[in-house]
């Protein structure tokens, strides 16, 4: 509603303090960046108390005064109208002052700086998003392709790379929709609604629905009733392209659409049918005749419960290799400054299995060919990379011949030490290597760990590599286990995060048999020195076994596979989350074992841990049927393993898809949450290929602004997305049991106070009171409604906590880093 005097606007929504927000751009114009406030806004949810108070803020227009060095209990100020009044708190334990406005003011006189612009998302431009429309044609861009969406046709544009000579295209137009055994029904072109990053082509029996995504649409036909017959339930639509799919034949594994000489694909993936009770179905798809058609089969159509949803992806996508050998056990580091994701596995070759390695950027442009990691003649196995930043590199570990070996690959395709060298050779057998990169300027080395089956223990070295003098030196041996407090009978498996994060401190999880089979972990500085020497991370009557972890150098997350209860043939997967607090050398963990996928009889196994930046990502195989094994991945929250959304079926086929791998952008030093999910699949004849697709969080952005002083922590936002009613603004390794207080704001200040700087501008922001825990941890809730007028909206917050000898005294605290936020 508005004030009496109809100078200020006070919502009337009780949504939280995003809700507010998003009444106030409905209000003024904001969702389709029009308009221009002045003022400040204020909200904040009544549940937070100030300095023992109570307060529930709004959003309105205001003068604002000079109000200085007010101290001292909450005053009641008036300017020279009346009508304005404002309320000056001071938040006793940190001297800050925050105004409210409690009722609508006279005309501003000092106007603020403009909001961001609704969705004009500000941040990484790989990120990028828009849907919009321009000289009446409705287009979808973003960093790999552009989609126009006309009334009856769907064109998508991929980006192909440089080797294009005119721009390619599949343009789409849905002709009819049948049962195999009974009617035809011609589509009539639809309404088309436009909402948050989609398209919908509303009919009178169905959904034609276009969701736009970083890396690609995906396509999806919502079913309210079917057509009459038996048979098959198929959608067929005319498909005009000059690109050639791979097969013209019926195939469950999806299609990729490429031309000659052109490394870059445009895939359609598998198609899965979801009926309104969860329950899945693979279908199946072919490119025939100028016709696409995608189809379902009869027995899950029958017993669907309606809505029924037919559910394939459209986006850019290739083969990780194709080859007449075996090729096996993938995986995959991301270089930052190159833009280049490196893959490496094992290929068997007239008996004896060769390594093999493969280069493309972050659109799948092919940045090398495949090459010959080694040139040796002798059995490799297990082959792990990782990325050093300040080389431009990758560091290569396997086994061979019951050793531990290495080497590095260039970014641009040379191998360093083509005949590669010895991180650990002895008599004993060595195996099952891992290795974590190191993702900021500070140091050339690598850190490998690896499996002493002899001695039934772990093991680890430092590896440093310098490209320039062509050389690759391991030193620093390690008694890993020794380090972790003995294994009793015996440590096993082990892996280590992809890199250590700003701070280059890695995680190592492992397997160790006690009881029964737990998983355990440590955490080690970049010179391998143990910060906290032992984790236990499951503690329990079952075997908990092959680990994976990943994180950002603070906060790391564990997955494993779990029996399911009374089998030991059938597994699923748990993970949890483990933070250090680095004042204390010692981590904490959260809730443990928590689910991820625990169908019953299903077994779900090698799960692979990936650090997004706002998110965690877990891919792994899970059961379709008998032998026959899908590739999935879950979005996690880094901090609680919570999940973010449904599990994605990444690949999907009647042939065997295992052995995940996820290589982040993060781990190479970016703030981007790129990945790229490679696997081992089968094809007809039984013989293995890498495939491989990309995946991007859209989980929002955060990029820190300047560091912090003293005992502050370290401020972190994730899963920052319209429609998460869970978002929690989050401080880490503070101090314990300290009173602090979170400063929001949608401008900046940037203001010094002793070593410390204050961002977030608390004269046209908010403050909200709260305390860290023995961990030095604090969080504030908030919601974000599923409103698209926040989604680009940019934010920042800072923490600050008092301090016995506050590197700010003027307000006795020390500050946390400030990170800018953008919502997506």
């Amino acid at each position: 509603m508005h004030a009496s005097d109809g100078t200020g606007w006070v919502p009337t929504s009780e949504s939280g303090f995003f809700g507010v927000l998003a009444d106030w751009l409905a209000a003024t114009g904001r969702g389709s960046g029009q308009g221009r406030v002045t003022g400040t806004i204020a909200q904040a949810h009544a549940q937070h108390g100030l300095s023992g108070a109570s307060l529930r803020w709004r959003i309105c227009d205001f003068s604002i005064l000079d109000v200085g060095a007010v101290r001292g209990e909450a005053l009641a100020l008036s300017t020279n109208d009346t009508r304005e009044q404002l309320i000056i708190m001071n938040i006793r334990a940190f001297g800050l002052v925050t105004t409210i406005c409690a009722l609508g003011a006279a005309s501003a006189q000092t106007p603020l700086d403009q909001l961001p612009t609704a969705n004009g998302f500000a941040g990484d431009a790989s990120q990028r998003v828009s849907l919009n429309a321009s000289d009446g044609t409705l287009r979808a861009y973003a960093r790999r392709f552009e989609t126009v969406f006309s009334t009856r046709t769907v064109e998508f544009q991929p980006a192909l790379g440089v080797k294009t000579d005119r721009l390619q295209s599949l343009r789409f137009e849905t002709e009819s929709i049948r049962r195999t055994n009974g009617e035809t029904l011609a589509v009539s072109p639809g309404q088309q609604v436009v909402g948050n990053q989609q398209v919908r082509y509303q009919r009178t029996w169905f959904d034609e629905i276009y969701d736009v995504h970083v890396d690609g649409i995906e396509q999806s036909f919502e079913f309210r009733s079917l057509p009459t017959g038996t048979g098959d339930l198929v959608v067929r639509m005319n498909l005009s392209t000059e690109l050639v799919a791979n097969t013209t034949e019926w195939t469950e594994a999806g299609l990729a659409f490429h031309l000659d000489g052109v490394p870059g694909q445009v895939t359609i993936g598998a198609v899965t049918g979801i009926d309104a009770e969860g329950k899945r179905c693979t279908g199946s798809l072919r490119c025939k005749g100028g016709a696409l058609e995608l189809a379902l089969p009869e027995s899950f159509v029958d017993s669907a419960a309606l809505p029924l949803v037919l559910d394939p992806w459209i986006g850019n996508g290739f083969q990780g290799s194709a080859s007449d050998f075996d090729d096996a056990r993938p995986d995959v580091a991301y270089d930052e400054s190159s833009d280049t994701y490196f893959m490496v596995w094992s290929r068997e070759i007239g008996g004896l299995t060769q390594l093999r390695g493969r280069a493309v950027d972050s659109d799948g442009v092919e940045v090398f060919g495949t090459m010959s990691v080694n040139s040796s003649f002798s059995d490799k196995l297990y082959p792990a990379c990782a990325n050093v930043a300040n080389q431009d590199a990758f560091v290569v570990v396997w086994t061979e011949d019951g050793n531990i070996r290495a080497t590095a690959v260039t970014a641009s395709g040379t191998t360093v030490i083509p005949a590669g060298m010895d991180v650990q050779a002895s008599p004993n057998l060595d195996s099952f290597p891992d290795v974590g990169g190191e993702a900021t300027s500070l140091d050339n080395d690598a850190l490998a760990v690896w499996w002493d089956f002899s001695a039934a223990k772990i093991e680890g070295a430092q590896l440093e590599l310098n490209v320039a003098a062509s050389t690759l030196v391991a030193f620093d041996h390690t008694d890993l286990t020794a380090l972790a407090g003995g294994g009793g009978s015996g440590d096993s498996l082990p892996t280590i995060s992809k890199s250590g994060g700003s701070t280059g401190h890695h995680m190592i999880a492992f397997q160790r048999s006690q009881t029964d089979l737990e998983v355990c972990a440590m955490v080690v500085d970049r010179n391998l020195n143990a910060l906290d020497n032992f984790v236990q991370i499951t503690a329990n009557s079952v075997n908990d076994t092959a680990p994976s972890c990943d994180g950002d150098g603070r906060n790391w997350v564990v997955a494993w596979e779990r029996d399911e209860a009374g089998s030991i043939s059938v597994e699923d997967i748990y993970c949890t989350a483990v933070h250090l607090n680095a004042a204390e050398n010692a981590a904490y963990l959260g809730a443990s074992g928590i689910p991820i996928e625990t169908d019953v009889n299903d077994d779900e196994h090698h799960a692979s841990v990936s650090w997004l930046g706002e998110s965690v990502l877990i891919a792994y195989a899970d059961q379709n049927s008998g032998s026959d094994y899908d590739v999935t991945c879950v979005p996690i929250d880094p901090f609680t393993c919570q999940r973010n959304a449904f599990e994605y079926i990444v690949t999907s086929s009647t042939l065997d898809q295992d052995w995940p791998a996820i290589g982040s952008a993060f781990s190479g030093g970016s703030d981007s949450d790129r990945a790229l999910i490679i696997w081992e699949e089968e094809n007809q004849n039984s013989i293995a290929f890498i495939g491989a697709r990309f995946w991007s969080a859209e989980e929002g952005l955060t990029t820190e602004e300047v560091s912090g002083c003293g005992t502050g922590g370290f401020a972190y936002a994730t899963r920052i997305t319209t429609g998460n009613t869970d978002f929690v603004h989050r401080l880490r390794s503070s101090r314990s049991f300290s009173p602090c207080a979170l400063v929001f704001s949608f401008g900046r200040i940037d203001a010094g106070c002793g070593l410390c700087t204050l961002v977030p501008d608390p004269t046209t922001g908010f403050a909200f009171g709260a305390s860290t825990d023995f961990r030095g941890n604090a969080s504030v809730a908030m919601s974000i409604p599923a409103n698209s007028s926040l989604a680009g909206l940019t934010f920042y917050d800072q923490w600050l906590v008092t301090a016995p000898a506050p590197f700010c005294a003027p307000v006795g605290t020390d500050f946390s880093n400030a990170i800018r936020v953008v919502i997506q």
